[in-house]
């Protein structure tokens, strides 16, 4: 990892927990970034990249731990593959989902 990336990385850190110390209930907050698969194909992927925690947070914790095995299409001509991190990340607009299944 270069210098640039690792600064990069310890500022999003920093970022991701003074953001999660400002939350009084539990939250997770992890960042999804793009990332090309050997076919060519362009990911959402969780794994490697910060991540913060606040509140009560085994099964948040257990949430970060199955979505860092989780990639998700940015194609629009591929929608059953987006999930939200993708239509999110394609549409450019945020979306809130209560119930995470």
């Amino acid at each position: 990892m270069d210098d640039l990336s690792l600064e990069l990385k310890e500022r999003l850190t920093k970022a991701l927990l003074d953001f999660s110390t400002s939350i009084r209930c539990g939250a997770l907050v992890q960042m999804w970034m793009p990332g090309q698969l050997s076919d060519g194909s362009t990911v959402l992927s969780a794994q490697g990249l910060p991540f913060a925690l606040s509140g009560v947070g085994d099964l948040l914790a257990l949430f970060r731990c199955v979505s860092v095995r989780y990639r998700f299409a940015i194609d629009v001509n591929k929608p059953a593959l987006m999930g939200a991190p993708g239509r999110v990340f394609s549409s450019l607009e945020p979306e809130m989902t209560g119930d995470v299944q």
